[in-house]
């Protein structure tokens, strides 16, 4: 193979050291918006920990502003979706139109101007913080402005944007953080739907806690059960069954649809949602369910029935799948079984 190669060097091991400032260029707009997602985040949960919104809990809407719609891609773009993630809110807007949300002021920077305007320094320090919103505008359009015939350029002044409720909004329900360049907005309003989105999202960290105590592998399959000690998880487990099918790879069913034979590996009473809602969770080995064509296979010989079910419940569940036959010689006779008309397995979600 290597005398078919057209490469000069056949190893890695033979290849030289990439150029640091070559690829540090390609990566510049990568690293800046990473940046840019990175002070999102950390703005978001700020605004979650002030106003007592654990991560864990979903939130609705999270709008991110800036002048400049190059930040607003880098932050909406293919890192959307870890923002999203991070953040744990559905919807992400962005919004160049600054003045929608925030009022801008304008402050002097008394180190630069200090020395140079001597005396002048109290007037134009006045003039400066008495700049309205076109004036200042202006000024970040042209980069200067002049106050009291000085003429004073962008470092000489700093511009800070100060979060306005927008009209029509609830100011309980709505909150920004930001540093003057971005503003991070979350809409804070919490629904039955984003309450039961949390407390599905806790339900799961606990049967993942379970499994771990339990020393199951990641590979290992369990039956999920659940018994309620609180009416209100009725509903997240019902309105939720697609989420957890998805986390578990089968859908948790209520304890009163338990097989008799069915065998705990491990169980623990669980407390989830902002109400504290308690609920025992069961981990049980996936069982075998007989279904009345077995007992016809067998010709009515609940003997021979009874033995299949024990060949069957011998299989390795991990290599088995929904619908799948299966042929066993047993007893001298041959057998032909079909998963879901002859038995089902209780682990497969149907």
């Amino acid at each position: 193979l290597n005398k078919c190669l057209t490469k000069e060097n056949l190893s890695v091991h033979w290849e030289l050291f990439p150029d640091p400032q070559k690829r540090q260029k390609a990566d510049e707009k990568i690293q800046r918006a990473v940046e840019r997602m990175q002070k999102v985040i950390e703005y978001a949960r700020v605004i979650r920990d002030r106003q007592v919104r654990p991560t864990k809990l979903p939130l609705k809407e999270m709008t991110v502003v800036h002048p400049d719609q190059e930040y607003l891609e880098d932050v909406t773009g293919e890192l959307q979706v870890y923002l999203s993630e991070e953040i744990n809110v559905r919807t992400i807007k962005s919004s160049a139109d600054v003045a929608k949300f925030c009022t801008p002021k304008a402050m002097p920077d008394w180190g630069a101007l200090g020395k140079r305007l001597g005396k002048d320094m109290g007037k134009v320090a006045k003039g400066i913080k008495g700049l309205d919103a076109a004036a200042i505008s202006e000024f970040e359009t042209q980069g200067e402005i002049t106050i009291e015939g000085h003429v004073l350029t962008a470092g000489d002044i700093n511009i800070t944007r100060e979060f306005q409720i927008p009209e029509g909004a609830d100011p309980k329900n709505i909150d920004a953080a930001g540093d003057g360049d971005v503003l991070v907005i979350l809409d804070l309003k919490l629904d039955e739907e984003l309450l039961a989105a949390g407390t599905a999202r806790e339900v799961v960290n606990r049967v993942q806690k379970l499994r771990k105590k339990g020393k199951l592998e990641l590979s290992d399959k369990v039956d999920i059960f659940y018994k309620i000690g609180d009416k209100g998880l009725d509903k997240v487990f019902a309105s939720k069954k697609d989420y957890f099918t998805q986390a578990f790879g089968v859908a948790p069913k209520p304890v009163s649809e338990r097989p008799a034979y069915s065998v705990t590996l491990i169980e623990e009473e669980c407390q989830v949602g902002p109400e504290g809602s308690t609920f025992v969770v069961i981990l049980a080995r996936p069982a075998v369910v007989p279904l009345g064509g077995l007992l016809d296979l067998c010709g009515g010989d609940k003997e021979a029935s009874s033995n299949l079910l024990v060949w069957l419940s011998s299989l390795s569940l991990s290599r088995m799948e929904a619908g799948q036959k299966l042929s066993v010689h047993l007893d001298g006779k041959d057998y032909s079984l079909s998963e879901g008309e002859h038995f089902l397995w209780s682990n497969f979600s149907r």
